[in-house]
Parts: structure tokens; sequence; C-alpha cells
């Protein structure tokens, strides 16, 4: 039997919830821990970043965050949040830098940005196709007027519901860049960069599609994955939502067996919290996904 080394995903950081999230690694629930960089933060976290002594995996800010590299690939923008993601980087001896390759645009505009990266830490996630208001998928910890509706399949409340809900309205509709397995391999190849394979994000792509989303997962698991992000949600809607595993229709062993016959079997789960100050669903997700060998 593989173990799988589980990542901890961590947005919100203090001390006190570094320390308890390192407790987790030292009784050998999680073995990383995953941080996404909320712009213009690491002043106010660096002494807690100083208490990180696991191994650590940073996320670049999502495009709500203001981070789009495939528009305007090198803008002012663009740069001075990864210049924060750098800071976190090597303020936590980071072993990878997670990127999305961006909504709109194009992938001159993402090739351009990571020529001049040209960090050999970064891995690209795949992404969606479908993307409203600028969402690729929701904050992991849900806003109570959503709490109550999930996890309901997003079809009985249409897109107005969702669009009227954001704060969001950078974009009404558009498409995402690197949600099919050609347009990974370019970017791999071009900039020997790696590979995040997110699960839930293959699963919207392949409903946007209409094709199979096993098919498409098994395509992607040939450009070598170094590590992979893990949460339930709705097959048949293209709109993502991470849900508790066990709250969606995915096929989580078939998830497990792609992850143990990777080379690397490195995998943050990316499943809500209804309390933002304890892990106590993470641990619960942990144990469900080990029971579905």
């Amino acid at each position: 039997m593989i173990r799988l080394n589980y990542g901890l995903k961590l947005i919100k950081l203090t001390e006190e919830l570094i320390k308890a999230a390192q407790e987790l690694c030292k009784q050998g629930l999680f073995d990383f821990l995953e941080i996404y960089v909320e712009p213009s933060t690491f002043k106010k976290n660096k002494a807690a970043l100083k208490c990180i002594d696991f191994p650590t995996v940073i996320h670049s800010p999502h495009l709500s965050d203001g981070f789009n590299i495939s528009i305007g690939g090198l803008s002012q923008t663009n740069l001075d949040r990864f210049n924060e993601v750098l800071q976190y980087a090597d303020a936590t001896c980071a072993d990878y830098i997670i990127i999305h390759p961006g909504v709109g645009g194009n992938l001159e505009s993402v090739n351009a940005f990571l020529a001049h990266a040209n960090d050999e830490r970064i891995l690209i996630e795949n992404l969606p196709k479908f993307c409203i208001n600028g969402y690729q998928s929701p904050s992991m910890t849900f806003p109570k007027s959503l709490k109550k509706i999930l996890p309901k399949p997003i079809k009985q409340f249409g897109k107005s519901f969702l669009q009227s809900g954001s704060k969001k309205s950078t974009f009404d509709h558009q498409w995402c860049r690197g949600y099919f397995p050609k347009s990974i391999k370019q970017l791999m190849n071009a900039h020997d960069v790696g590979f995040c394979l997110d699960f839930g994000h293959a699963y919207k792509a392949a409903a946007s599609l209409g094709i199979n989303a096993n098919q498409l997962i098994n395509d992607f698991m040939s450009l070598g994955p170094t590590l992979f992000h893990l949460s339930d949600g709705i097959s048949t809607e293209e709109l993502d939502w991470h849900l508790a595993l066990g709250d969606g229709d995915y096929d989580l062993k078939f998830l497990r067996c792609c992850i143990e016959r990777n080379p690397s079997n490195y995998v943050t789960l990316e499943t809500p919290r209804n309390n933002p100050d304890s892990f106590k669903e993470d641990i619960n997700n942990r144990m469900k996904f080990e029971k579905s060998k």
C-alpha cells in the first residue's frame, strides 16, 4: 500500500494557525504546507513564516486577487504580485511555486511571463475552461450566503445567482488558459516548468468540452504531475466548486489510483472549512480519502 503525502492548505496566516498546522505534520496527519499568497501580506506575515519548519509549497494569487498572466503577462501588477510570491517562497524555502495560467488573453502572454520568471520551482496548474466574474473557484471558506445551498448542484441556481452574489466582476464570462493537456505540455516544454494537476479543474474542463473526465485526467497524467490538488464536486457542472470529499460525485477511487501510480504522490486538500480557524474538516477529508482505496 502506497502512503500518500498530504498537504494542508493555508490562506489566512497567523502564528497560531501555523503552529496548529505544524502539530498535525508532527503527528503524521499531514506532510507539507501549501500557502496561498494574499497580496500585500508578506510584511505582516513575515514573523509567522519564520515559525515554519516543514516542507512548503507556495500558491500564487488567483485572478480574483489581481494576478492574471494571460493578460498583460509582464504588467506591473503581475510582476509585483509575483515578486511577493518569491518573497514567500524564499522565506519558507519552498520546494514549489504553483501558478495559474490565467483567464482570457492568450498563451503568448503566459509564455512571456514564464520566460521572465525563469524559476525552476514553478508548477503550472490546469484550470477549468469556464469562468464567471473572475472566479475559477470560490474561496475554500464559503460565505454564509452559500453555506445553506452547498453541496446542491449549481444548475439549480443558475449563473445569474452566482453573478449577483459575487463582488468580483472583473469578467462576465471568459475561458481559462491551460484547460487542455496540449497547452500545459507546450508551457512545460518551452519553460522547463513542472505541472500541478487539479482534479476538480479537470472535471470542470471535461464538462465544458463534453468529454469523459477520466480520459481527460489520464491525458493530464501523461504529463507527469509533480503535485495534485484534491476536492469533490458535481461532475456535470462547468463552474468549479471545491466541495468536501463525499459531497460530490467525483470518482475518488479512480483519483487515488492516479496518484498512487504517479512517481510523485504529493496531494493538497482543497476542501472547504466552515471554521477557518480549525483543521478538523481537513482531517476528516484526509480520512475519507484514505478509505477510498
